[in-house]
């Protein structure tokens, strides 16, 4: 977005001589940093985030497609930092209450690394259609959190002291307790009871993921999960063990304080030479007031902020995109359709507000729906639910040869749910275009594997169908 340089230039001065904060932008492909801390600082900042972006994409085949850069915050100073934070410990998070992903993090030390890389991780295992259970998530986030250079490898699985701190107290909660905490729990919210429940969580992951005993079957045991197994029964059926056998391997891990560390080699995306330059202004607010419309009981001010941007710079996307979301939020639908058809006019190329646009209007305005989600697809060619629900709307419009062929860009999925809409989108689609035997194939996989009773008497249809032709 062009603006006038001067203008931005002006801005920062005034800025600066009102002893606020001076920002800087620093960006390549996969992240677009602000940062009020200093330059070296800030690329630190960064050279860490690639490094775990960079093990992800190599060893777990996460983010290897283009996708939608992650926004960074980064604040130079507690004074700074303390209207965004959302509590009195959090040295970063993570948001996604606006039109994109945002890290945001305080005044930049070792802390505020470990965290700032564990909300990464959980931003990339929520973007690869991973959906673990509390116990698992933060164990592989507090574990990745650890990823840092050592020579010319990487290095992870370094012990954290606060949590062997917490497991050396001598109190233990059943590992059948943690595997069953969810996001209502009290060890997942008491501040009582969360060191324990975080602790047990990292030891556990730590001992399956390191350890050459149980390494070769982890991502096994975590696809299982994610397929929908329940813990415990993943575990024996993965292992070939009880849970009350593991439980007291890793009460032994625990205490025999000999955590593995991990050592590879990655191919990282180069830092160094990425120029800094003074942050434009009202991109600093905009992500500012995305900050706080994700904060407790500040939705209005967001909103003031909001409108505010709309009425300097009539030509921004965000704003709109923003409103939308907080009408939507509110319970105003009609409002937050408005509003995202305001920024999609606008040019927004935000991939969460043009999936969601088009899921808002996917019935009534397939036209619509179907030109915001062209234009997600031409900036995540490889989005798998803008091409599962691009391919669904065309079969909705009786356009089934294109739904076949939009479909046929999905080459791999990440979970069960995903599997079964796609076999069902083929299996129908390939009937009316007249490919039966490809049809009935496609049939017998889906209720074959699919444990859904919906998608299993859609199957039945198909194949009832087929039977009769």
């Amino acid at each position: 977005m062009l603006r006038a340089t001067s203008w931005v230039l002006m801005l920062a001065s005034s800025a600066a001589l009102a002893g606020q904060p001076k920002w800087i932008s620093m960006q390549n492909e996969n992240f677009h940093v602000y940062s009020s801390a200093n330059e070296r600082d800030t690329r630190a900042a960064l050279n860490q985030l690639e490094r775990v972006r960079g093990f992800f994409t190599q060893l777990t085949g996460s983010l290897s497609g283009k996708s939608a850069s992650v926004s960074v915050v980064i604040f130079g100073s507690d004074k700074e930092y303390r209207p965004y934070r959302p509590n009195n410990v959090a040295a970063a998070y993570y948001s996604r209450h606006s039109d994109r992903d945002l890290i945001v993090v305080g005044p930049l030390d070792a802390q505020s690394s470990l965290v700032m890389s564990h909300e990464y991780t959980h931003l990339v295992f929520r973007h690869d259609g991973y959906d673990l259970p509390p116990w698992l998530n933060e164990g592989l986030a507090e574990l990745f959190s650890t990823l840092r250079p050592l020579g010319n490898d990487t290095s992870f699985g370094d012990v954290l002291p606060g949590h062997m701190q917490e497991l050396n107290r001598g109190f233990w909660v059943p590992m059948a307790t943690i595997l069953a905490v969810n996001q209502d729990s009290s060890y997942y919210n008491d501040r009582s009871k969360a060191p324990t429940f975080y602790a047990q969580s990292w030891a556990f992951v730590h001992m399956l993921a390191t350890t050459d005993k149980y390494r070769p079957k982890f991502w096994d045991f975590v696809h299982a999960v994610n397929s929908g197994t329940p813990s415990v029964k993943a575990l024996e059926a993965t292992y070939g063990v009880p849970l009350s056998a593991l439980e007291a391997e890793l009460r032994s891990y625990v205490s025999a304080d000999s955590f593995n560390m991990l050592r590879i080699r990655l191919s990282l995306g180069e830092t160094e030479s990425i120029q800094s330059e003074p942050a434009d202004p009202l991109d600093v607010r905009e992500a500012q007031a995305e900050i706080i419309m994700g904060l407790d009981g500040r939705q209005d001010e967001a909103r003031g902020l909001f409108e505010a941007l709309a009425r300097e710079d009539g030509k921004r996307p965000e704003p709109w995109a923003n409103l939308g979301y907080l009408a939507w939020r509110g319970g105003k639908a009609a409002e937050a359709q408005a509003d995202f058809d305001k920024a999609f006019a606008l040019g927004s190329r935000s991939s969460r507000l043009l999936l969601d646009l088009a899921q808002m209007e996917y019935n009534d305005r397939p036209a619509n729906a179907a030109a915001a989600l062209t234009r997600l697809l031409e900036v995540e060619p490889r989005n798998l639910e803008g091409i599962l629900t691009l391919a669904s709307l065309q079969m909705n419009q009786g356009q089934f040869a294109e739904a076949l062929a939009t479909s046929r860009e999905v080459t791999t999925v990440r979970t069960d749910q995903q599997r079964d809409r796609l076999l069902y989108l083929r299996a129908f689609a390939s009937v009316r275009v007249g490919d039966l035997a490809n049809a009935r194939k496609l049939a017998d996989t889906l209720k074959q594997a699919t444990s859904d009773p919906d998608l299993q008497a859609r199957a039945d249809d198909i194949l009832h169908f087929l039977d009769k032709h």
